[in-house]
């Protein structure tokens, strides 16, 4: 996704930029803003800025072989983690977001400022209970120890940590001292619903909710 595409959020863009530009990347923050704010978009426009090989002053190239696979979605060195419900093949403890990525993707691509009502739409799911389980922090580590394959970085859009609950203090380690060239970002939209420790670890950027023009 392109800075672009989002409308607005100037403040909040430059922010993103300078941090690029200047090798000064935080190794975890945390996107705070309400539902529909566009959180989840500005991370995903992130990400494409970070792994971009031929950075633009205000955006991501859209042209390099990195921007064709972030922009949809299928870059190797950037994961996704987002609360999911079991699915029909899988006990809920082995139900992952990779279980569910290319309904996410779908998704996303529809609308990036989505929240857990539509998500839970998607999944066909609306009556269910969604989380962050055991599992998925394990494989979020996991994903997060391994060498890059294309970027010099690694990136995690943590989509929703408020449904970690206390598996969250799984994460607190890696969010402390992550891997060299480690990116971690939690689009977040209910600060008093995740946990202190994880906010603590983390650099804070405010989202604000959208203009009526914007």
């Amino acid at each position: 996704m392109f800075f672009k595409e989002i409308p607005g959020k100037e403040e909040e863009k430059k922010h993103l930029l300078n941090q690029a530009q200047s090798g000064r990347i935080p190794h975890a923050q945390l996107f705070l803003g309400r539902e529909g704010s566009g959180a989840p978009a500005l991370a995903l426009a992130y990400a494409s800025y970070v792994v971009c090989t031929q950075r633009q002053e205000s955006d991501s190239c859209g042209m390099c072989a990195a921007c064709i696979k972030s922009h949809k979605l299928v870059h190797p060195d950037i994961h996704f983690a987002f609360p999911v419900v079991k699915s029909d093949s899988k006990k809920r403890e082995d139900t992952t977001s990779a279980d569910f990525l290319d309904i996410w993707r779908e998704t996303l691509f529809k609308n990036p400022y989505l929240g857990i009502t539509q998500w839970l739409t998607a999944m066909k799911a609306e009556k269910s209970q969604p989380n962050i389980n055991v599992k998925e922090c394990n494989e979020i580590i996991h994903k997060l120890n391994l060498m890059p394959y294309e970027s010099e970085y690694k990136v995690m859009i943590l989509w929703l940590p408020e449904y970690l609950g206390k598996e969250g203090n799984r994460l607190l380690k890696l969010i402390e001292e992550p891997p060299d060239n480690t990116v971690i970002i939690l689009a977040a939209q209910q600060q008093d619903m995740i946990l202190s420790t994880i906010i603590s670890r983390c650099q804070l950027l405010k989202v604000k909710s959208f203009e009526d023009d914007e």
